[in-house]
């Protein structure tokens, strides 16, 4: 939950500098630079390395909702990689936790 509660306090403040941050972050994504801490490697791989097992939980979570594998759910997925020991997955990883964790608190009331 730690994870949760840093996203959801940054997001608030997003959100008072950019009415539209929550709307742009679920339809861009992170890969889009709309997220400040999610742009240089060095930050996701922080924040990755901060939250790993609550990503991994998410991740776990998304898998088992979903039923798709790793490698259908992260498209550019290093499969050669697989425990997420280098920055490239590590980067990913930070993503779509970010992602995923703004959707599920404030997807529904922005249309998603």
């Amino acid at each position: 939950m730690k994870m949760e509660n840093y996203i959801k306090k940054t997001v608030e403040k997003r959100l008072k500098e950019n009415p539209f941050y929550v709307r742009e972050l679920l339809q861009y994504g992170c890969k889009s630079g709309i997220e400040p801490e999610m742009i240089r490697c060095y930050d996701t791989t922080k924040f990755y390395k901060k939250y790993k097992k609550e990503i991994n939980e998410l991740l776990g979570n998304l898998i088992w909702e979903t039923g798709l594998e790793l490698s259908q759910l992260l498209k550019d997925w290093d499969i050669d990689d697989p425990l997420a020991s280098d920055t490239y997955n590590q980067n990913l990883l930070a993503w779509v936790a970010w992602e995923e964790t703004v959707y599920r608190l404030y997807g529904e009331k922005y249309g998603f």
